[in-house]
């Protein structure tokens, strides 16, 4: 992972990838879904990167700002540095539509720039008395909204002569959002307030939501315009309707830290929020919306593991040297829906079959114990044949194998269905082998070893046959696919990630 604190994170719209900014002056690239694992890492920033952004169309990733630059990354292809904005210290944002990026910074005015041929400079907003704090586009692309330090927000047309429509005025202004319908605009205040306002007819103040104690930081609508978000300096978290009565619908607990981001799931069920203390909350925004949880620092360092299932219902985890795995219900408020006992020793990995059915552990008595998910979650098998440790366990997408990687140095291959039997061993690694993965098509596995190489195995036809990824200075800690299969990804506890060339080998 990063070397340094993480100060920043971000969602691409289509929940595919997650971007982490950090104090280490790199920008690493996840996999949501899947093994999870690090996928590339964007390297060029000279200071801490504070500041990220998808586009939505899936081909941008923007980066930025304590060096006084913005970088816009490709996602996809060779994921190289498109182009650079120059002496750069604002907001930034994308339209929704991926053709513009419009920037607010401290010479108070907005730059809309084009986001594909030449990336020139489309218009230059000015009217601003004080530093651009904020910017926002509505879902149409239509309009952009910029705030001020100053308290004024400016609404201006996106197209055509690009002029002023309206400018509203108000206490100081640290946040601004466009609800998704397009009918609402959402400020949040230095003087601890959120306000709502009219974008159509005479543009008005619709209602002031009084309830936070400092400058709110963060305002968001949900994906169906019928609540607003916001989160401050005082460390909690509000829901507040946007129609009707307008009453607080949740006061979240408040926190010991400042509430910095807000991202809604697609669907509206789930929010997630991020504060200043590097800590990540999980809100289930129906029923009560409560927090569902909350992921600190420790909760996923090495002492812990855990595994989402693909539908996204269900959450095991294991703590410190137990040797238990409890089973957690996402939808039910995290609720604990299970303990899993039997192991003999320290549990070292877990993961979920991609239907959900399965649900595989391995620990340090060598062995791999696969369960029920559902009905009476029963022990379904107990698979035996590592030597030592099982590191790594990986199922396949078609859910015919299952892969384990063990301190014995070698990768093991197991039926899921029928006997269960053990179809073959892979030997070649030189240390432990501590992360193992399955291509989409299931033609290939890999695994990363202590040995600071990772190999690439044939499942069909099965042979020691092997190709070998060496470049790193300390062991390789995880690797990752592209879905096309073009691509390996492979990461190091000597800090760096190296993408291959699957066919040639070439990094």
């Amino acid at each position: 992972g990063h070397q340094d604190k993480v100060t920043s994170l971000a969602f691409s719209d289509d929940g595919q990838w997650l971007a982490s900014g950090s104090r280490d002056k790199t920008v690493k690239l996840w996999l949501v879904s899947g093994g999870r694992s690090l996928v590339y890492t964007y390297s060029g920033h000279q200071d801490k990167v504070t500041s990220l952004a998808f586009s939505v169309d899936g081909r941008w990733l923007l980066t930025g700002r304590d060096d006084k630059t913005l970088k816009l990354w490709h996602l996809s292809g060779d994921r190289s540095l498109a182009y650079t904005y120059a002496e750069y210290e604002g907001e930034a944002v994308f339209s929704r539509n991926g053709l513009w990026l419009a920037l607010g910074g401290s010479d108070y005015t907005v730059k809309l720039w084009s986001v594909s041929g030449d990336w020139s400079l489309a218009h230059t907003y000015s009217g601003h008395k004080e530093d651009v704090m904020s910017v926002a586009f509505s879902d149409d692309g239509k309009w952009l909204a910029s705030g001020s330090f100053g308290g004024a927000v400016k609404l201006w047309s996106v197209t055509g002569d690009r002029s002023l429509m309206h400018t509203y005025y108000g206490p100081r202004v640290v946040s601004v959002a466009f609800s998704n319908d397009g009918q609402w605009l959402a400020f949040g205040h230095l003087n601890s307030t959120v306000t709502l306002w009219y974008t159509s007819g005479d543009r008005s103040l619709a209602h002031t939501y009084v309830g936070h104690r400092e400058m709110v930081r963060s305002v968001t609508f949900s994906p169906d315009s019928q609540w607003l978000v916001s989160g401050g300096d005082d460390g909690s978290v509000k829901f507040w309707r946007v129609s009707n009565d307008r009453f607080l619908a949740y006061k979240g607990a408040r926190y010991e830290f400042n509430i910095c981001h807000f991202a809604f799931s697609a669907d509206g069920h789930w929010l997630v929020s991020t504060g200043s203390d590097d800590v990540v909350t999980l809100w289930n925004t129906s029923n009560d919306r409560s927090p569902v949880h909350i992921y600190t620092d420790y909760e996923i360092g090495p002492t812990t593991l855990f595994a989402l299932s693909s539908d996204g219902q269900w959450l095991a985890s294991g703590e410190g040297a137990d040797e238990e795995i409890n089973l957690w219900h996402i939808s039910e408020n995290l609720s604990l829906a299970h303990t899993y006992v039997r192991h003999k020793s320290r549990v070292f990995c877990v993961a979920f079959s991609s239907d959900g059915q399965w649900l595989a552990s391995g620990g340090g008595d060598k062995k791999i114990r696969l369960w029920h998910v559902s009905g009476d979650r029963s022990l379904a098998h107990t698979y035996v044949g590592h030597k030592s440790t099982v590191c790594d366990i990986a199922f396949s997408r078609d859910g015919q194998w299952l892969a384990s990687g063990g301190m014995d140095k070698k990768v093991k291959l197991w039926n899921l269905s029928g006997d269960r039997s053990l179809a073959y061993t892979y030997v070649g690694h030189k240390s432990a082998v501590d992360t193992v993965v399955f291509s989409d098509d299931g033609k290939w596995l890999v695994s990363g070893s202590g040995d600071r190489t990772a190999k690439r195995w044939h499942i069909s036809p099965r042979s020691l046959s092997h190709t070998t990824y060496a470049g790193h200075r300390e062991g390789v800690s995880c690797v990752a696919l592209s879905g096309d299969g073009q691509w390996l990804a492979s990461g190091s506890t000597d800090g760096t990630v190296r993408i291959w060339s699957i066919l040639t080998g070439d990094c």
